[in-house]
């Protein structure tokens, strides 16, 4: 399997993190050199006071010794009442004070050169110590920008995450209502396949009712024709009815009870089917309810498909049905029980 790319995100959050890791190690790195040039910069500063601490006693001592030698220079003046053993005592003391604060001063010029590169580098120390606290700021205000925009990505994909899931409902929330919807349509079907069938099954119902109600109107016609004749025959030989006459008359009862038989069944039939019907189109009703019902939650083009469905079943089995339930049982003829029952009479007069 190929492994999709990674998201432009996720990478530019991947990248941020990096900068952000390495910011803070250079970060760390910086810190530790701070600290360590701060206390150079400490020890620096211990050693100017200690060496500025000297210089201020050198030149005390030079102060005094100047103030010496004028009293020494003024005493020589006056050598009116000195020997020649003072006059050289004072002169190798004065020539050792010499040559003592020739070595002091020379050292203490030593020192000086000494305290000036200490100061040059004291000031070295201090600039890249301003330098360093610069990047320092900086490098800490961009890590601060890059925190931000990692809490703006991360809100950012809390919000993508929390749209994916409400979007995730919503499309399990429609299948739900598809599949009802779909549940509802083939149920739907089912209805208007059956109801097609009964259609059918009530055409071939209507042409047997049609040819039983024509086979009912001739053994009417041909009651009516025996019992004719056989009133006929009783009028003209009343007396003597023979045995073929009563065989006449009782076919001729038995064809009228036949033709009201198949009247009375044919209407019963008739009655039922309408029933039935009825029942169906009060069956496609509520499905069309609960159709339009469904299609409110999920969306009008599944209802409209499926109402218009429905109407286009309903409709094309409302013609036929009308037409069966609307016409009367006993169209074409009237029930014959009066004729049977005169005909029963006959051979009685």
């Amino acid at each position: 399997a190929v492994l999709a790319p990674p998201a432009p995100a996720a990478m530019d959050e991947s990248r941020k993190q990096a900068l952000i890791d390495r910011l803070h190690r250079e970060a760390g790195v910086q810190s530790s050199k701070i600290a360590t040039q701060q206390h150079e910069i400490f020890e620096q500063r211990a050693i100017t006071a200690r060496l500025q601490s000297e210089l201020e006693a050198v030149r005390a001592q030079v102060v005094e010794r100047e103030r010496y030698m004028e009293r020494l220079a003024n005493d020589a003046t006056n050598v009116d009442h000195i020997d020649l053993a003072e006059l050289q005592r004072r002169h190798r003391m004065l020539a050792a004070a010499y040559r003592a604060d020739r070595r002091r001063l020379e050292a203490t010029e030593e020192k000086l050169h000494g305290l000036g590169a200490a100061l040059s580098s004291q000031e070295g120390l201090q600039a890249a110590y301003g330098q360093l606290k610069a990047a320092h700021t900086q490098q800490a205000h961009v890590v601060q920008q890059l925190q931000e925009e990692r809490r703006g990505i991360a809100a950012k994909r809390s919000d993508d995450q929390r749209r994916v899931g409400k979007y995730r409902k919503t499309v399990q929330q429609q299948e739900l209502i598809i599949q009802k919807l779909e549940g509802l349509l083939e149920a739907a079907m089912k209805d208007v396949r059956r109801a097609k069938a009964q259609e059918t099954e009530l055409g071939g119902l209507r042409s047997q009712l049609d040819k039983a109600q024509a086979d009912a109107t001739t053994a009417k016609a041909e009651a009516e024709r025996q019992r004719d004749s056989i009133k006929d025959a009783v009028q003209d030989a009343p007396a003597f009815a023979s045995e073929e006459q009563v065989k006449l008359l009782m076919r001729a009862e038995r064809a009228e009870r036949r033709s009201a038989a198949i009247e009375e069944e044919m209407t019963e039939m008739a009655r039922s089917n309408a029933r039935e019907i009825a029942a169906l189109k009060v069956k496609l009703a509520e499905r069309d309810s609960q159709l339009a019902g469904a299609t409110g939650l999920g969306g009008s083009l599944g209802g409209s498909i499926g109402g218009s469905m429905l109407h286009e079943g309903a409709l094309g089995l409302s013609g036929p049905l009308e037409g069966l339930t609307r016409r009367p049982p006993s169209a074409g003829f009237s029930p014959p029980f009066g004729s049977v029952k005169r005909a029963s009479q006959a051979p009685h007069a």
